[in-house]
Parts: C-alpha cells; structure tokens; sequence
C-alpha cells in the first residue's frame, strides 16, 4: 500500500484554505499532519487555524518555521498574505515541500522573481489557487474542446467576472493600505489565465482602465473595485476582460462568462462556475454538462501531481505570466498606454 501524503497547511488568513485544507484532509490519498501560522495575525484568524487543527486531532504550530523543523512533511497549502507568500514558499522549497499557494503569490515583481527562483532551484512542484477558470465545470471541459480544434483557431474572447459579494467581502482598511491592488489583482488571474488556456499562447501588450467605482474604502487608498482590460497575444489574437466586485444590490450571484471565436465556431460559457458550456458549430449548438467541483478537482491534480512524479496543471509558468501580465495592466492605468509583457 502506497504511503499517504503528508499534508501540512500554513495559515488561515485567505478563507479558501478552509476549503482546500478540507479536501486536503478529507482526500484518500493523503494524511493530515499539522497546522501551523505566520507572526503578525490576528488572534481570530489564529483561532480558525488552531480550531481547524483540533477538530482534526493534529498539532498546531504559532510558528510555521518550527512545524517545518518537527513533522515529516511532503506538501503545504499555504494562504497567507501576498507580502508574506515568497518567503513561507521559499522556506518549504528549501526542505523539498510541494506547495499549493493561494494567489497572489507575490506583492512585487522582485519578490515574485526570488519565489521562482527558489521553487525552480528545489525542483519543488508548485500552484496556485486559480481554479475557478481551469477546473470548473464549465471551463475544464471546454478548454479541452478549444484545445483539440472544436471551434477553429480562436482570434477573440470576452471574459467576465462580476462578483456581488459586498461589502462583506471587500478588502479590508489594512490590505487597502499595505496591498495597493483591489479586485483585478483578486479576480484578474481567473480571466488571464483562462486566456492563456483557449489561446494557447502568450500575451504580448495589454491596455487597462480601472477605477473605484462602489466602495469609499477603495477610493480612499486608491485601490480599484473594476477593472476593464485589452490584450494582444501572439498570432494577432485579442481578448478583453471587466472583472470587479460590485455591490449586493446589482446581482445574486457571481456573474462569470465567456465567449471565444474561432475560426470554425464560437464557444459561449454562460455560466462559468455552473455545469457546463454551449458550443456553437456549424449552425448548431450542443449543451455539454460536466461534474465535480472546481476546488476538488484542483486539489485531485495537485495531489496526483505529487504521485506521479510530474507537474500540476496550473505551473510556476503560468502564475509568473499571470503576475506579470496583472503588473502590466496597473502600469497601462497608471500611464494611460499600451504596455509591453517583457519576457
């Protein structure tokens, strides 16, 4: 019998390590071992992670550093801050930890480039938390049928993403003011990344506007709530974006679409984290359903990643050119131009 994998999660400062610290868990393949945290939390963000550890009978570390000196541990879900991500990554890469990140992974450029060259000095397998457009329902199985050919060559996509979920859920005071990026840097990667999927090929320039536009908090630290961006890839394809966050009075749930052109069809998703996408081909137009949710099946190709020895589906490749991409889009805000992706 195989042995299982030894699990380990760092922090509970993002809400999604409750969900991917539960498939980890939960998942046949691999053992929970420890939880552990970073200095400089709050006591009720420590407590979710020391509750989280308890109910599933393992240590909790205050300090992450020593959990990594003490357990025998084969991968980490990290969700820490994205200042704090580059050195919890470099820390597990140094001792041959996988890591599952949550995004951003990195607050700069120069810090972003330190996590790479860590992670692809140790021949780590690293990820990070972008499943929404790559294992949901809807994308998974249409980025299969885009990549083997069903609509043409694609030339032009829309991507959205509306989320209501404010003001709940908006950034805080303190991230407004430390972080200095709001939904795009949140929400950006989903859409870029699908991109890069149906495209198949790398952004060359993008052009973006972005504003405050629903929350005073964003308004005061300069951070923005929507973002509407235009990209040139390579071969002359284009696509646009609007991701943001807008108020809970608009809508009920998240808007999430999609739309591709080929040069054989056009590819709507309608509703991206739903069940499934609509082909449209040679006049006619097929539902195609899919299950099991974006999370589990993201958690499931992180962990047979480790098995079998290769690499996730969302690589080291594709964070840095989404990171890159997003820091961009700010400088093209910032400058009112077309920004060049430096390679």
């Amino acid at each position: 019998m195989t042995k299982p994998i030894q699990i380990a999660l760092i922090s509970f400062s993002h809400g999604h390590q409750m969900d991917y610290g539960r498939l980890l868990a939960e998942h046949p393949q691999t053992q929970l071992v420890a939880v552990g945290d970073v200095p400089d939390i709050t006591e009720e963000t420590r407590k979710v992670a020391m509750d989280f550890a308890a109910s599933h009978n393992v240590p909790y570390y205050a300090d992450y550093r020593q959990m990594l000196e003490q357990q025998t541990i084969d991968a980490v879900s990290i969700a820490v801050s994205p200042s704090q991500n580059p050195s919890v990554v470099i820390a597990c890469a140094k001792q041959g930890i996988d890591v599952l990140c949550e995004k951003p992974v990195a607050s700069n450029n120069g810090s972003l480039d330190q996590l790479a060259k860590a992670v692809c000095e140790s021949g780590i397998r690293f990820t990070a938390a972008i499943p929404a457009t790559v294992f949901s329902n809807a994308f998974r199985p249409a980025i299969e049928q885009v990549t083997q050919g069903a609509i043409g060559i694609p030339h032009a996509a829309h991507f959205q993403y509306l989320q209501p979920r404010g003001p709940q859920y908006i950034l805080t005071e303190e991230k407004c003011a430390s972080e200095k990026r709001g939904e795009l840097a949140n929400f950006g990667p989903y859409g870029i990344l699908a991109m890069l999927k149906f495209f198949g090929c790398n952004i060359t320039h993008v052009f973006a506007r972005m504003d405050a536009m629903f929350y005073e908090r964003y308004k005061k630290h300069g951070v923005e709530d929507m973002a509407l961006l235009s990209l040139t890839f390579e071969g002359g394809g284009i696509g646009t974006l609007l991701v943001g966050r807008t108020t809970t009075q608009t809508q009920l749930a998240t808007d999430c679409t999609m739309q591709v052109i080929g040069s054989q069809g056009v590819l709507n998703i309608e509703q991206g984290l739903g069940y499934g996408y609509t082909c449209y081909q040679q006049d006619q137009a097929r539902f195609v359903p899919y299950g099991m949710s974006a999370g589990q099946c993201f958690v499931n190709d992180f962990v047979k990643a480790i098995q079998t020895n290769s690499q996730p589906t969302i690589t080291l490749e594709h964070i840095v050119n989404c990171f890159r991409v997003l820091d961009a889009c700010y400088q093209s805000s910032r400058e009112g131009r077309v920004i060049p992706i430096l390679k």
